[in-house]
């Protein structure tokens, strides 16, 4: 069943704030949503952010397919399922 969900649980780490709210923005237009979002870790608005949250595929959107759009974004560190 969990294999073929459209709903991850996340960890994600961002260059910057900025490119964080790029990266959502551009990801929405993909179809896929980011929700739910934690902030877990932010010095300034220059350095890295670390956010939990929850995302959001369209259904037609493989799992293996999501994660490397993800990755792929400019300003994404790393993101892992949890």
């Amino acid at each position: 069943m969990e294999e073929h969900s459209n709903t991850y649980d996340v960890y994600m780490e961002f260059e910057n704030e900025d490119k964080m709210s790029m990266v959502i923005k551009k990801l929405r237009e993909e179809d896929i949503m980011i929700s739910n979002v934690v902030i877990i870790k932010k010095r300034s608005k220059t350095q890295s952010v670390v956010i939990q949250a929850t995302m959001e595929a369209a259904k037609w959107k493989a799992r293996h397919t999501v994660f490397r759009e993800v990755r792929q974004q400019e300003g994404v560190i790393s993101v892992e399922e949890i």
